[in-house]
């Protein structure tokens, strides 16, 4: 287990063009971290092996995010999103990821999901900031459930779901 990090209030900037990737089983434990992502994670790749996908999440990033997208996963759907992540120094850094999976032939269940990073521009930075808080502030005071009901009402409201809401803010 990665030992708890206390955010500190700097961004770690993404300036890479590098490949960032991660391979974990159908659980979202890691088997494999290429060397650009333990870079940006500050942490050894040998430290994030067995770790959870959302190991380097930061704590403003809602869990109502990180759900949605397991479960488009489960429905072996592929699918991307933008985290707020934290290195092992306590900074914070954002990354687009895109997710992928592998389904195995006989069973026909997912074998490994494949994450694959890249920088995020500065406006989707902003604006996630601002929706992203939304989601944290009601998951804090009346639960996930709530902070869930609230994006799905947001969405519709704007007539779009939440991969259409993401793409506007791709690099």
């Amino acid at each position: 287990m990665l030992i708890t990090t206390i955010p500190v209030d700097v961004e770690k900037t993404v300036t890479s063009e590098s490949s960032i990737m991660v391979k974990a089983d159908r659980t979202g434990s890691i088997e494999y971290a290429n060397l650009e992502y333990a870079r940006l994670s500050e942490y050894e790749v040998d430290e994030l092996i067995g770790e959870k996908l959302s190991v380097l999440l930061h704590p403003d990033m809602p869990s109502t995010i990180f759900n949605h997208i397991w479960e488009k996963l489960l429905d072996k759907k592929r699918t991307f999103a933008i985290f707020k992540n934290m290195s092992k120094s306590g900074k914070y850094f954002w990354l687009q990821v895109n997710f992928d999976f592998k389904v195995n032939e006989d069973t026909r269940e997912i074998e490994n999901i494949y994450a694959y990073y890249s920088k995020v521009s500065l406006k989707g930075k902003q604006s996630l900031s601002v929706f992203y808080s939304k989601l944290k502030a009601i998951e804090s005071h009346t639960g996930v459930d709530n902070a869930e009901n609230y994006m799905k009402g947001y969405l519709e409201d704007k007539g779009i779901d939440y991969q259409n809401f993401i793409e506007r803010f791709l690099s």
